[in-house]
């Protein structure tokens, strides 16, 4: 039984590599930058880190801009690599990555930036992309800036630039006031 075992996962890893040689002959994708593990690669004059892990298509996972970094979404998107081979992004300043000397070029069209030039390097004519918060920002930047570049957008509870929560917060909040599900809520919220 433990041979058999062997052979499988032998043969199912050797179907893997096969697969993902015949993709780099066929679009130049940089298959070593896509091994599992963590790369570091020199983009638009900064230091850039990224994880792989997991088997499948190819998911882009970008970090918020504010320093935090990608391994929350490392632990928490866990499950997705499952299912796919996710390309955690630490975005400039945040994690292991570096931060550019002039702090005006830490905004999220330079972090877009820093995406399209890493999905140039991996050799990808298009990616799949999930923002989380800050990071939803960051790829609806992406996805703004280089339309064509973005094959699927995936936003979770995204930061939307030009909008307020505090004003929606305040307009929501009368309306709800006579109603006991939100009432201690609001009571609270206007003290």
């Amino acid at each position: 039984k433990r041979d058999l075992s062997s052979a499988w996962a032998h043969g199912r890893n050797a179907i893997k590599e096969v697969s993902m040689n015949v993709l780099s002959e066929n679009t130049g994708m940089n298959i070593t930058a896509l091994n599992q593990g963590s790369h570091f690669v020199d983009l638009n004059g900064v230091h850039l880190h990224y994880r792989v892990k997991g088997n499948g298509p190819l998911l882009f996972v970008v970090s918020p801009g504010w320093g935090i970094g990608s391994f929350y979404l490392q632990r928490g998107l866990e499950f997705l690599t499952e299912r796919f081979r996710v390309v955690f992004v630490d975005t400039r300043g945040s994690g292991l990555s570096g931060r550019p000397s002039d702090p005006a070029m830490m905004g999220s069209n330079q972090m877009a930036d820093d995406l399209d030039a890493l999905r140039s390097h991996l050799g990808l004519s298009t990616i799949v992309l999930l923002g989380h918060s800050n990071g939803g920002a960051i790829a609806l930047s992406f996805a703004q800036r280089y339309a064509e570049r973005v094959s699927k957008l995936i936003l979770i509870d995204s930061q939307l630039f030009g909008f307020s929560a505090a004003e929606d917060t305040h307009r929501f909040l009368p309306t709800r006031a006579e109603n006991p599900d939100y009432s201690s809520a609001v009571n609270l919220a206007h003290h």
